[in-house]
């Protein structure tokens, strides 16, 4: 179900035998995963868009060749994005969250938002986060502004693919546990205060009745002698 096309290619990237057969004859040279099999590795493709069927894909290839001998062609998968969508969907979030993914070129390849298909990073005036993915395969960035949805925290990771899945947060979503974790804990606080304070009062009270009788005493037999 999730196979949309099987391929295989000469060493000059063009298309001998495909199914389906409207596959056959396309040229795939100047791709990486081709260039990479051809090498005689293993290439697992970018998750594509395609903005005609609104639909996602990705590419496994390796190369085809006898053992131990040269390669001679390239064989491909183009697989349907469905499976790393329903994954995708399944980050847990709290209201108002969103999850994307992202290729290497910033464009926005699978969301839970259908809106944000097809868009990239920088239109959606996210250029700081492009930037902080260019510098770091994985992070977190307390607060970011996502159009329509106010202030985020978000966290990304970039696969070997050059894909990266980008978590969104709304800030006040993220921190409202963390917030009432702290106001537990001054709440908490507050009142071991209150007890250790009515404590102390009880014992200094115990304490002082004897030091008051050991005072009294010791007065009335200074006044007697």
């Amino acid at each position: 179900f999730d196979v949309e096309a099987v391929l295989l290619l000469n060493l000059e990237g063009r298309t001998l035998a495909a199914s389906p057969d409207s596959s056959r004859g396309q040229q795939f040279g100047n791709t990486d995963w081709f260039a990479t099999s051809a090498g005689g590795q293993t290439k697992v493709g970018p998750v594509l868009y395609d903005p005609a069927s609104r639909r996602s894909s990705v590419t496994v290839s390796a190369p085809v060749r006898e053992p131990g001998a040269a390669v001679v062609g390239v064989a491909a998968l183009q697989v349907s994005g469905h499976d790393v969508l329903f994954a995708l969907n399944q980050a847990p979030l709290g209201p108002g969250g969103q999850a994307v993914l992202v290729n290497a070129s910033g464009e926005i390849v699978l969301a839970r938002d259908n809106r944000l298909l097809g868009q990239t990073l920088a239109a959606l005036g996210l250029d700081a986060l492009s930037t902080r993915i260019v510098e770091s395969p994985s992070g977190t960035l307390p607060r970011v502004n996502l159009p329509g949805r106010g202030t985020q925290v978000v966290a990304w990771s970039t696969t070997t693919g050059g894909n990266t899945a980008i978590v969104f947060q709304p800030r006040d979503v993220f921190l409202g546990p963390i917030n009432r974790l702290a106001t537990t804990a001054l709440i908490a606080l507050a009142i071991v205060a209150l007890v250790a304070l009515a404590l102390a009062l009880l014992v200094a009270r115990r304490l002082s009745r004897p030091v008051s009788a050991l005072t009294a005493a010791a007065t009335a037999i200074e006044a007697n002698t």
